[in-house]
């Protein structure tokens, strides 16, 4: 990943302020004002330059959710900015 690309994987969220990430750890996350999210699959994105990519990032963005992993998957691959950001 260059420093002008931001960074993106697929995430499940599992409940309140957990999800499994993309090597199937639970991690804890926070979105946005703090919120939590619906139970479902996102596509987590931090913000190009990002050096340490973790989910506690003030700049993490969540889109989705999408009903499976394969929407999810096939949304990664639209252009930035395609999908809705939760």
């Amino acid at each position: 990943m260059s420093p002008s690309e931001a960074y993106r994987e697929i995430v499940w969220i599992k409940d309140g302020y957990r999800l499994i990430d993309a090597e199937s750890y639970e991690r804890t996350y926070s979105a946005a004002e703090g919120r939590t999210l619906p139970t479902g699959y996102y596509i987590a994105e931090w913000p190009a330059g990002t050096a340490n990519p973790h989910f506690l990032h003030d700049g993490l963005t969540f889109t989705g959710p999408f009903p499976n992993r394969h929407r999810a998957a096939a949304a990664l691959q639209e252009p930035f900015g395609a999908a809705q950001t939760a």
